[in-house]
C-alpha cells in the first residue's frame, strides 16, 4: 500500500507540473480566441476531476450507493485513479512543446465571409421539420430507449433520423458562424428562430448530453468567431456558465428518470431532497462512469487487442440490411451485456466505460497510455490548427470538438469514430456548400 501511495502522489506531481509547463511554454498560443480557458486542458481537467476525484470521493467519504450495489474498498479506488494520471500524463504530452509557427488571428478580418444564406435557411429549415418529425414517429430520446431496445423491428429505419440529427447538429454550427461573420442578412431571422429552437429540438430528439452540447458549441463559436480575449478576471462568467450548465444537466436527468417511469405525470417533475449530502450523491451519479471503469479493470479476465474497435465499425452496416446483426458491437455494448448482462437484457440501457477503460479492456495499462494519447493528440490537432489558422471550417470544427471533449473521455475511441464520420466528415463537405471566403482584390457577389 505504502508503494501505491507513493506511486500515486508522484504521479499527481508530474501531472501539476505538465500542466503548468503547457501553460509557460505556450503563452502566446493563449493571447486570443478564448485564451487558455478555452483550449482543451482545462475542459479535460474538469472532467477527469468530476469522474475520477469527485465521484470516488462521494462513494468513499459519504457512503454513496454504486452502481449495481458494487463494493469499493480504499485500494480499489486508488487503483483506478492511478490509472487515470497515467491517462493524463499522456493527454498532456502534447502541449509540453512551444508552436514555433506565426499565429495570425487577424488573418481572415479583411476578407469577407460571404453564405448562400437561402439555400442554407431552408435546408436548415427542413432538416429541423424532419427531427421533429422523427419525434412523433420514435418518440422522445427522454422515453424510448426500452421501447427500441425490446421492439428493435419497428425502428429499422431509425438510422435515419439519427442521420438527420446529426445533419441537424451540423447546420446549426454552420448557421450561428454564418450569422456572426457573414454580412449578408437575408433570412437570417429564420435562422435565428432555428438557432433558438435547436437546443431543444436535440433535447427531445438526442437527450440533455446533445442539447448541453448544442449551448456550449454556441458559446465557443461565439468566442473565436470574435476572437474574444478572456483574461482571467473574467473567468468568472466561465465558471457560472459552467455551474449552469451542470446545474441544468442534474435537473434534465431527473426529469428523464421521472419521464420513464410507467405513472409519468408532468407534476412530478420536481425536486424535493434537499441536504447538502444529499445533491452531492446525487449529482455524482451522472459520474458513475467511474463505476463502470473500476469493473472493467478489477473483473477483465482477458484483454480484446482492439476487438471492439473492430465490431464497432462493423456496427455501421444498418440492421435493415443485417437483420441479426449481434447487439454487442462496440465498446460501450460490449461491455454492458459483458459486465451488466442482467441491465442490458432487462431494458437496453448502455453504460459508457470511459477511454481508460476501453483502452485497459483492450491491452491493459498500455492501452491506457495508448488509448488516451490517441485522443490527446486529436483534440491537440483540431485546436492548434484552429489557432494558427482560423478559416471557416477550422471554427466551425473546433466549436463541435470541444463540447464532445467531454464525451469523448467518458466514450472511448468508439465515440470518435463515430464524430469522425458522422460528423466531422459531413461537417467538412457541407462547409464549402453553405459558407465561402471573399478573395482579397475580388469582387464576389451575394448569393
Amino acid at each position: 500500500m505504502k508503494s501505491e501511495t507513493i506511486l500515486l502522489f508522484s504521479s499527481i506531481i508530474a501531472v501539476v507540473i505538465m500542466f503548468y509547463n503547457s501553460i509557460i511554454k505556450n503563452q502566446k498560443l493563449y493571447a486570443s480566441s478564448g485564451g487558455f480557458f478555452l483550449s482543451p486542458i482545462p475542459y479535460i481537467l474538469i472532467t477527469f476531476i468530476l469522474i475520477f476525484a469527485y465521484r470516488p470521493a462521494v462513494i468513499f467519504f459519504l457512503n454513496a450507493s454504486t452502481l449495481d450495489f458494487e463494493y469499493f474498498d480504499a485500494k480499489r479506488i486508488i487503483w483506478v485513479i492511478q490509472l487515470s494520471l497515467i491517462s493524463l500524463i499522456a493527454i498532456l504530452i502534447p502541449y509540453q512543446f512551444s508552436i514555433k509557427k506565426t499565429i495570425d488571428n487577424n488573418s481572415l478580418k479583411n476578407n469577407l465571409i460571404l453564405s448562400r444564406a437561402r439555400l442554407l435557411s431552408l435546408t436548415y429549415l427542413i432538416t429541423s421539420i424532419i427531427v421533429l418529425s422523427g419525434i412523433l414517429i420514435y418518440g422522445s430520446a427522454l422515453t424510448n430507449t426500452g421501447i427500441r431496445f425490446h421492439t428493435p423491428q419497428k425502428f429499422k429505419f431509425y438510422f435515419i433520423f439519427i442521420i438527420c440529427q446529426r445533419i441537424h447538429l451540423i447546420l446549426s454550427a454552420i448557421c450561428l458562424y454564418c450569422y456572426i461573420k457573414s454580412k449578408n442578412r437575408e433570412w437570417m431571422f429564420i435562422i435565428a428562430i432555428l438557432l433558438l429552437a435547436s437546443p431543444v429540438i436535440a433535447l427531445f430528439s438526442s437527450g440533455r448530453g446533445s442539447a448541453i452540447l448544442m449551448i456550449m458549441t454556441y458559446g465557443i463559436m461565439y468566442a473565436f468567431t470574435k476572437n474574444i480575449n478572456l483574461s482571467y478576471k473574467k473567468t468568472s462568467y466561465i465558471i457560472i456558465i459552467g455551474l449552469v450548465l451542470l446545474y441544468l444537466n442534474f435537473i434534465l436527468g431527473k426529469i428523464r428518470i421521472i419521464m420513464r417511469s410507467p405513472d409519468f405525470r408532468w407534476a412530478n417533475v420536481s425536486y424535493n431532497h434537499f441536504g447538502l449530502k444529499n445533491i452531492l450523491v446525487d449529482l455524482s451519479w451522472d459520474y458513475s462512469v467511474f463505476d463502470v471503469t473500476s469493473r472493467i479493470v478489477h473483473e477483465t479476465q482477458q484483454h480484446l487487442f482492439g476487438l471492439t474497435n473492430f465490431q464497432y465499425l462493423l456496427s455501421y452496416i444498418p440492421r435493415y440490411f443485417w437483420p441479426e446483426k449481434p447487439l454487442n458491437h462496440g465498446f460501450m455494448l460490449y461491455l454492458t451485456s459483458t459486465f451488466y448482462h442482467h441491465v442490458f437484457t432487462e431494458n437496453g440501457s448502455t453504460f459508457a466505460g470511459t477511454i481508460i477503460g476501453e483502452g485497459y479492456l483492450n491491452f491493459g495499462v498500455i492501452g491506457v497510455f495508448l488509448y488516451s494519447i490517441i485522443f490527446s493528440w486529436i483534440v491537440y490537432f483540431v485546436y492548434i490548427k484552429t489557432i494558427t489558422n482560423p478559416s471557416p471550417t477550422m471554427i466551425i470544427l473546433y466549436s463541435l470538438t470541444f463540447p464532445f471533449v467531454q464525451f469523448f473521455i467518458r466514450n472511448g475511441l468508439d465515440f470518435i469514430s463515430n464524430c469522425f464520420f458522422s460528423i466531422f466528415i459531413p461537417l467538412i463537405i457541407l462547409i464549402p456548400v453553405f459558407v465561402y471566403q471573399e478573395k482579397p482584390q475580388q469582387n464576389s457577389a451575394i448569393i
